[in-house]
């Protein structure tokens, strides 16, 4: 019965140790998706198509603090909401710049690119709207948990630009976001599961490398 009663025990500490540190490991994962630089003054700020508005959050704080003398909102050409709206409707885009106006920034400081549909093409876009205006560093706004990938896309297709790039993102409470136990989360989970798949498909197919 004693031996039992041992094994049992042993057993239950081995399981608690092995929960202890996958706990551990999947929070690690999380948090490395998530980086940052150092905030300076950028020529322009870009702020990255997505996000339920914590992206416009950010790039308005930085506005607001002087740390930039332009914003680009970058989206796809799809109104939302066509039906509603009682016509064509207007771009999460449109949207993002009308929300900015009404915050402060003036109507010739934020323009919206449309077209991007995807990290990559918002990266080609941006490089050619910089080719077109005297611009040395952009600061890139976006969600936390695609930080990682996005500042690794934008460095490289801008690399020969050559433009500096920055990325940044929102206080985590703001974004409603955590690395901590996000696989309990349903929209962490689907976003770190999202991040993953495109995180292994840009270093395939791109060979753009996470690190």
């Amino acid at each position: 019965m004693k031996g039992r009663i041992g094994a049992t025990a042993s057993l239950a500490a081995v399981v608690l140790v092995v929960l202890f540190f996958w706990r551990g490991i999947l929070e690690g994962y999380g948090g490395w998706l998530e980086v940052e630089d150092r905030e300076e003054r950028a020529d322009v700020v870009v702020v990255l198509d997505g996000g339920k508005g914590e992206r416009l959050w950010k790039a308005l704080d930085l506005w607001n603090r002087g740390l930039c003398a332009h914003l680009v909102i970058t989206g796809e050409s799809e109104p939302i909401l066509p039906v509603y709206a009682g016509g064509p409707g207007i771009t999460q885009a449109d949207a993002k710049r009308q929300i900015a106006i009404r915050k402060g920034v003036p109507e010739e400081a934020v323009e919206v690119l449309l077209g991007p549909t995807s990290t990559f093409e918002e990266a080609e876009a941006i490089k050619k709207w910089c080719a077109s205006h005297d611009v040395d560093t952009v600061t890139v706004v976006t969600s936390p948990f695609h930080t990682r990938r996005a500042r690794a896309v934008f460095r490289h297709v801008l690399k020969d630009a050559p433009v500096a790039v920055r990325i940044a993102h929102a206080p985590w409470e703001i974004a409603g976001s955590s690395p901590k136990r996000w696989w309990t989360r349903e929209k962490d989970l689907v976003a770190i599961f999202d991040e993953s798949a495109k995180t292994l498909y840009y270093l395939g197919h791109h060979h753009i490398s996470p690190f």
